[in-house]
């Protein structure tokens, strides 16, 4: 018991944070134009959520299913795989949120959502899109080595959650979130291996997407009806 104890989520990483930083900046270096882009993307889809949620929510949720197919083909496939083998079981998951996610946005009804779930949703967004990025403040890496929603899965992954549930409820909402969520405990628990502190607050915007679900299966069944 004592020696599992010991472990520290680092010992379980294939890489050192010096190979996973370099490889985030070598990502940002290729795909530099949306990189810029990103806060000012995040801005336009916080816009989107913000006002008039049930006639642009249908945009934001493409924006989030064509930025998972990006991040999938160009980070986890093209570029994270080459120093981590065991990301190949994310791939095929993360492709069909991307699809989900577009079949939500041509088929959602609008719906009523609790004013804490959309609180949470839009707080969830600009964490993802705005904040997160502001890591590499908190850790050893520099500015070039900031992950950025349009192209690294982890901010994208609490901005989809943000997205969701901002947009999204009953069976659909439920549907959207799985993925997610785990990416969002997997990274989190990866950024901790990294000592980089933001992996913590990963962890903790997973627990307050779960907190923003959760009340949703209490409601009636006239309102699961008109989601």
């Amino acid at each position: 018991m004592d020696a599992l104890l010991s472990y520290h989520p680092r010992d379980l990483l294939l890489f050192s944070p010096r190979v996973y930083w370099a490889l985030v900046s070598g990502h940002n270096d290729s795909w530099w134009p949306l990189a810029m882009l990103a806060p000012a993307a995040g801005l336009a889809l916080l816009w989107l959520l913000a006002h008039h949620p049930r006639r642009h929510g249908r945009v934001a949720l493409v924006c989030v299913g064509i930025a998972w197919w990006f991040v999938t083909w160009s980070f986890l496939w093209q570029t994270y795989r080459d120093i981590n083998w065991a990301i190949d079981w994310a791939i095929v998951p993360c492709v069909m949120l991307g699809g989900l996610l577009m079949v939500f946005a041509a088929t959602t009804r609008p719906t009523t959502h609790r004013p804490h779930q959309r609180r949470i949703g839009l707080t969830l967004v600009v964490w993802g899109t705005l904040v997160h990025p502001l890591g590499f403040l908190l850790d050893e890496r520099s500015i070039q080595a900031a992950d950025t929603w349009l192209l690294f899965p982890d901010p994208l992954a609490l901005t989809t959650l943000g997205v969701a549930l901002s947009t999204l409820g009953g069976w659909r909402l439920a549907l959207a979130l799985p993925v997610p969520l785990l990416w969002s405990l997997i990274g989190g628990a990866t950024l901790l291996g990294l000592e980089s502190p933001i992996g913590w607050a990963m962890l903790v915007t997973a627990g307050a997407a779960v907190a923003g679900w959760l009340p949703l299966s209490g409601v009636s069944q006239s309102q699961r009806g008109t989601c």
